[in-house]
């Protein structure tokens, strides 16, 4: 048998589209001249129309307000990407968080940029775990030091009653956000991908979780449910996810936004059927508010929304100056054959 004779772009080429890494080649023009298969998938293009593109339509699918979006378009467009060869930018697009890696390679008809990408697996959670859990240890200290001196003051009988009642009070108050913050670390480990066994989906009624998170969160911080104007169409279909662990990341979401909420403003809770999914929209005023998209890469946000796109639903803000700010969130739609 006579051994094959392939040639060296032919076998790169077969090597190139058998990774699991997505690979997109620029010409010095900034079109496309070639990308595999999965660069197509993580980009949510077909592979034949990913050789249409050009450098500002790669561009225009990344939120360039949220993680390295905005340096990776910025030395993409100003021609500097090359000088970032083999450094990894993270960034964000629709549903993926993705991260960039550029190569510059000359060759015999110019340079090129090679552009290496791969889905961050677990969307941070655990960096977002390690956070909670240092915020959780600071606060168990906290707290117990304040146990220690109510003891003292107490054993002693020199203390005021109004020193005692503060005292008392620091130590509810530190015991409440310590539970609280083991309850989202919980949800957080039970919605990490590697832990996707453990999710038993069902079909859920968005309306009725979302006014339980409201109980639970006026219940648990004082805000006013006269603060809140909640509307879902009677027909809105169930949606895919796991009851107890949307609870949370409602919860989560619903919080944020009063806490940002602006002064005698009212925030809007609507529902609505998008035939596939399920949408929900928190809207607040723009005027004075401080909720903006790159709080979803801060706590407790970026634990909401690790819960939300485990059930393949996602997160994104919307807003335009002077209009109103619009926290939204999607989930699929529950549908019997998914069931098994």
């Amino acid at each position: 048998m006579r051994p094959s004779h392939t040639s060296g772009t032919d076998l790169w080429r077969i090597l190139i589209e058998k990774l699991d890494e997505g690979v997109i080649v620029f010409n010095q023009r900034g079109v496309v001249i070639y990308a595999n298969d999965e660069a197509a998938r993580l980009l949510d293009y077909k592979p034949r129309d990913v050789l249409e593109l050009d450098k500002e339509d790669v561009l225009s699918l990344i939120n360039t307000a949220r993680l390295d979006g905005d340096r990776f378009a910025a030395a993409f467009l100003d021609g500097s990407l090359g000088g970032y060869s083999g450094h990894s930018f993270e960034v964000v697009t629709v549903g993926k968080r993705l991260v960039f890696t550029p190569l510059a390679l000359d060759l015999e008809h110019g340079r090129v940029i090679v552009l290496l990408l791969r889905e961050a697996a677990c969307w941070r959670s655990d960096l977002i775990a390690q956070a909670l859990e240092t915020e959780m240890n600071s606060s168990l200290v906290f707290t117990a030091e304040g146990a220690i001196t109510l003891s003292e003051r107490v054993k002693s009988g020199d203390a005021h009653p109004y020193e005692l009642s503060d005292l008392a009070r620091i130590i509810r108050e530190g015991h409440e956000h310590t539970m609280k913050l083991w309850t989202m670390l919980f949800y957080l480990y039970q919605a990490d991908p590697r832990q996707e066994t453990n999710l038993e989906l069902e079909p859920v009624d968005l309306e009725k979780i979302c006014r339980k998170a409201l109980d639970t969160l006026v219940e648990h911080t004082g805000h006013r449910l006269s603060d809140v104007r909640v509307g879902f169409p009677h027909d809105l279909p169930s949606v895919r996810a796991s009851e107890a662990h949307l609870e949370m990341a409602l919860y989560i979401l619903l919080e944020q936004s009063l806490l940002f909420l602006p002064d005698d403003d009212t925030l809007i809770v609507k529902g609505s059927d998008k035939k596939r999914y399920v949408q929900l929209d928190l809207v607040t005023s723009d005027t004075g508010s401080k909720l903006r998209c790159h709080l979803l890469d801060d706590l407790p946000l970026a634990a909401a929304e690790q819960i939300i796109q485990q059930y393949g639903g996602r997160v994104w803000f919307r807003g335009r100056a002077g209009k109103s700010v619009i926290l939204s969130m999607a989930l699929p739609i529950w549908r019997e054959d998914q069931e098994q």
